[in-house]
């Protein structure tokens, strides 16, 4: 046997054992699945007003439902926006009737492209500024963002939702449904944030990472 007849068995043999390891692997994966981190039991959105706040950090990330209607206020941060999703798909949400985005800060904005990629949006408020992943975000979706103002309101199912701005160009958003008020989102004092005369119809929700707690009696 001369050297070329030796060196092509030896590649022979190599991609043998190549297809043979990788056989192997596949068998392993699909009898071994790799273990899952715990999902902390999450409450289901009703029909009436649910708002939860999820574990964005510095930063929010805010889902409101409301008769079938979907409303999803900021995006944490980049690194947070599949831990959003994520969240969303659990809550049974397959569509986002308003995206608003009302800081450009990344702790805000950052994870909202992430967002877009991975549910219908129908309508996008914004703050007037936009960083560029989210702005060609909205691009490749074909949405186009309406600048937030205090004379705009959005129907989310029998709840009513309007901008208030606290300075500059951002905003938290007030909502009214049936006798309970209130406002959600970024204030200067985050205590302050939630203030709501609650009623029955409504639950809130508040997330750390590993377990949801309810704030209000309708959701015990």
């Amino acid at each position: 046997m001369n050297q070329q007849q030796s060196n092509k068995r030896g590649h022979f043999y190599s991609i043998i054992l190549a297809l043979i390891i990788g056989l192997i692997g596949t068998f392993w994966s699909l009898h071994h699945p790799r273990p899952q981190p715990d999902q902390p039991q999450l409450p289901q959105a009703g029909e009436g007003l649910s708002i939860y706040m999820l574990p964005a950090g510095d930063g929010q990330c805010i889902l409101m439902t409301c008769g079938g209607d979907t409303l999803l206020l900021d995006g944490g941060s980049e690194a947070f926006g599949q831990t959003a999703a994520d969240f969303l798909r659990s809550q049974k949400v397959r569509r986002i009737d308003l995206l608003v985005s009302s800081s450009a800060g990344e702790n805000y904005i950052g994870g909202l492209p992430t967002i877009v990629k991975n549910f219908p949006v129908r309508n996008v408020w914004n703050s007037g500024e936009m960083n560029d992943a989210f702005q060609d975000a909205l691009q490749t979706a074909g949405l186009v963002p309406f600048a937030a103002s205090a004379s705009v309101s959005f129907e989310l199912g029998d709840a009513v939702i309007t901008p208030r701005f606290v300075y500059g160009p951002y905003f938290c958003l007030e909502f009214t449904y049936g006798e309970t008020s209130g406002a959600v989102g970024f204030a200067p004092d985050q205590e302050d944030a939630l203030q709501p005369v609650l009623s029955d119809d409504v639950t809130v929700y508040v997330s750390d990472g590993e377990q949801i707690h309810c704030l209000t009696e309708a959701g015990d």
